[in-house]
């Protein structure tokens, strides 16, 4: 099922890439520095080497991120039928599906000190110099898209990366316990699944 998310990841990446080549619309803003895009290639290496660096960067930055575009999507101003718009829909619901999948299985368990490893593997400041090179918007580090929570913050506070910041924060703070909850109904299933050594159901374990 990993290498099944990671390949359907990929495949509608490489479906938007050549859309876009296809009719001249591939530009520096195209790019895969985006936070999600960047996530397609977390979860393509989690899927081979899965580690716990990964595994908590997937829980604590990349389920936030995806569950944020799907509940501010800033595409929907496209035509239902256009690629982009397929594209933006289905490559986010799969990179909130593969690391929630995980966690309620049990395969993710997140600890807070791997967050400053994830933190330093968003890559923030170098895609800021990106941005500023190529006059993009990537990570949204420069504005705040239409549609966007983070426009609330850059009208109240003027500036949106205090969103960005208190997004990060809740989501550092909370890192541990929803994964608790997600796991909670997965665990009679594994219990049922993979007894520890020994373990009789309806028994306990046997006396050695």
């Amino acid at each position: 099922m990993r290498r099944l998310f990671a390949t359907l990841l990929l495949a509608d990446e490489a479906f938007k890439a050549a859309c876009l080549l296809a009719g001249g619309n591939y530009r520096a803003s195209y790019l895969r520095l985006h936070l999600c895009s960047i996530n397609i290639f977390i979860i393509a290496l989690h899927a081979l080497r899965p580690c716990r660096l990964l595994d908590n960067f997937l829980y604590a930055i990349c389920i936030p991120a995806a569950l944020a575009a799907l509940l501010f999507p800033t595409w929907v101003s496209l035509p239902a039928a256009n690629f982009m718009h397929l594209h933006s829909f289905t490559v986010h619901i799969l990179l909130a599906g593969y690391p929630i999948m995980l966690t309620a299985g049990g395969d993710i368990r997140p600890q807070a000190r791997y967050l400053p490893g994830c933190v330093a593997l968003v890559l923030a400041l170098p895609v800021y110099f990106v941005n500023v090179a190529f006059g993009t918007n990537f990570m949204f580090l420069m504005q705040a898209d239409a549609g966007s929570p983070l426009l609330w913050f850059q009208q109240a506070f003027g500036g949106h990366l205090v969103g960005l910041l208190c997004t990060g924060r809740c989501c550092f703070r909370c890192n541990v316990r929803p994964a608790v909850l997600l796991q909670t109904p997965a665990r009679p299933l594994n219990m049922l699944k993979s007894p520890r050594p020994g373990f009789v159901p309806g028994r306990g374990l046997r006396s050695a």
